[in-house]
């Protein structure tokens, strides 16, 4: 998958993301939640399973707790290195105060949102997916253009790539509705990813529109604007010189090519994953289903043509 590492260009500390991921660390350690790789501290959660959200309890403090939670280390250290990205990004832009306001405010209204949403049901939730998807998708309208780098995984191929923010959340975010898609309407953690973004999207077009927030023209509104004013001023005074020249024919085709490598890429490497999974399963069954082989080398067949697709989307 796709695991981004460094925000291109952007030198404003992020001491409120960082205290975030710092407290994210503390309470794994607290509730002994890196056992299962270590062997260090005794139990899963061991004390506090009182902190996780439970749909079938109403406890609104569980709101806010179940998102400093983890199963493991893996899930801990994967969600910490999206929070530390994208969490840069809307840092930056936000300030630290109000970046760790909205943190809170957003975990707080998931968690509400799930309690109502999934009353009853005898199941529950925790881990910081739910708002490293939220700021994914204020990182979406904030910073559509920000360049971030990531390492593409699909042992055995690794590749370092770079993309806008608008490209990788898009990724993500559409994984999440896809996936959902195929689920229903159930708790699982694909939905709740595609909650957070929701519920980040809103409170970030909102803060855009109510002027709360300061993205010195970059941001996602400001963007369309601009374009809408460039093209109109051409239409009213065609003859005089602009910056903003309309895009040609053959500027329109390498657009839509860029752009389906782009998706003919992400689409490769999901199928790659999901005959990976299903294969790998599959073999690890007593009685192992007949072609469990065979989907898992399709799966590296896939995921590798997906890695080649990245390669040309770059390069193009």
């Amino acid at each position: 998958m796709f695991f981004p590492w460094d925000v291109d260009g952007e030198t404003h500390p992020a001491w409120g993301t960082a205290g975030l991921a710092v407290a994210n660390l503390a309470v794994a350690i607290l509730a002994r939640c890196v056992q299962p790789f270590f062997g260090i501290f005794d139990g899963v959660l061991g004390g506090a399973d009182s902190l996780i959200l439970r749909y079938d309890e109403f406890k609104p403090w569980t709101w806010i707790t179940s998102a400093f939670l983890h199963a493991n280390l893996a899930h801990l250290a994967i969600n910490m290195l999206f929070l530390l990205t994208f969490g840069r990004i809307v840092e930056a832009r936000a300030g630290t105060g109000r970046f760790l306001l909205l943190s809170l405010a957003l975990i707080a209204t998931q968690g509400l949102i799930e309690n109502v949403l999934f009353a009853g049901a005898r199941s529950g939730s925790y881990g910081a997916s739910g708002l490293v998807f939220a700021l994914i998708a204020v990182a979406f309208l904030w910073a559509p253009r920000q360049r971030v780098r990531t390492q593409l995984i699909y042992l055995p191929w690794v590749q370092s790539h770079e993309f806008q923010t608008q490209h990788i959340g898009s990724w993500y975010i559409g994984w999440s509705v896809l996936d959902s898609f195929f689920l229903g309407i159930m708790p699982s953690s694909q939905l709740l990813h595609l909650l957070g973004a929701v519920v980040g999207g809103a409170a970030g077009w909102w803060m855009l529109r109510k002027g709360l927030v300061d993205c010195d023209g970059e941001d996602w509104l400001s963007i369309r604007r601009t374009e809408n004013a460039a093209y109109l001023d051409l239409g009213e005074a065609p003859d005089r010189p602009s910056t903003h020249l309309p895009p040609t024919a053959t500027d329109h085709v390498r657009s839509y090519l860029h752009n389906l490598l782009l998706l003919a890429g992400g689409v490769l490497v999901a199928s790659g994953l999901v005959l990976l999974f299903n294969g790998f399963m599959d073999l690890t069954q007593v009685e192992t289903e007949g072609g469990a082989a065979w989907r898992v080398l399709g799966g590296f067949v896939l995921g590798g043509a997906g890695v080649r697709t990245f390669t040309a989307w770059r390069d193009l």
